[in-house]
């Protein structure tokens, strides 16, 4: 005979899940205004508030375990974060990305400055939650590597990252030719980043990212790391990338002008 039994391990995972089923379809209807109605900019706000958090719970979990190719965890993510948000916000996730689209011409500064505020309050709400897991470390720079090899490793990568988005997803041309793909460029980014930059410099390529990596170290009881530092030279590529977009694309130049 067939005999079911039910533990409370089991029946906890089960009851976790059918409440995390409803949270995700509150939060899915929540995000979105009728069809008729663009999003609000609260809304925008929210959507990257969830995608960056989603984003930065997975690099701490993953950088809390030391998982050998975390990369193949994090760029699904954010991948998969581009097309569940996408339609709500642009699903930027990134201050780096964000300020590239302002000196692109691409968002005004007030929309930026709330997007960019409610990145970091994703990133550091993850890396506070992830804390609660894992022992989260802060962020540093690998023995033997100077500052300036850091601001060119971190530097270069982030700006790959937002020249890449500002290539694939932010002119009429390239959305009807890549429409169903971009995400994959931009994800394809943090694994050439990740896996080229990780051991020098953890390759975050994100304020939000590191900014939420010393917020769990914090919560955890450790020290701040160097995360304003990498904030600073991630903003700074941000704003690279977009002079080298403009520079490349005199039609979008124009549109600035």
């Amino acid at each position: 005979a067939l005999h079911l039994s039910f533990t409370p391990s089991l029946l906890t995972h089960t009851v976790v899940q059918l409440a995390a089923g409803a949270l995700a379809a509150a939060t899915h209807q929540g995000l979105r205004e009728p069809a008729s109605v663009a999003p609000g900019l609260v809304a925008k706000c929210q959507a990257e508030c969830l995608g960056t958090f989603v984003l930065v719970i997975t690099v701490v979990l993953n950088v809390g375990q030391a998982v050998p190719v975390a990369v193949l965890s994090i760029a699904p993510v954010l991948v998969s974060m581009i097309y569940a948000l996408g339609d709500v916000s642009g699903a930027q996730l990134n201050p780096a990305v964000s300020a590239a689209l302002v000196a692109a011409g691409k968002m005004s500064v007030e929309d930026a400055v709330a997007y960019a505020g409610a990145q970091v309050v994703g990133g550091v709400l993850a890396g506070a939650f992830g804390a609660s897991l894992v022992a989260v470390p802060a962020v540093a720079v690998a023995p033997g590597y100077s500052w300036s090899g850091v601001a060119v490793a971190e530097g270069v990568f982030t700006a790959l990252l937002c020249f890449t988005v500002l290539s694939v997803a932010c002119t009429a041309a390239a959305s009807e030719r890549l429409n169903d793909f971009f995400a994959l460029a931009i994800g394809f980014c943090v694994v050439v980043g990740g896996t080229a930059i990780g051991g020098i410099t953890g390759g975050a390529l994100n304020p939000a990212v590191a900014l939420g990596l010393d917020a769990g170290s914090l919560v955890r009881g450790g020290g701040a790391g160097y995360s304003i530092i990498y904030a600073l030279v991630e903003l700074g590529a941000g704003a690279a990338a977009a002079s080298a977009f403009l520079a490349t694309r005199p039609a979008e130049a124009s549109k600035v002008a």
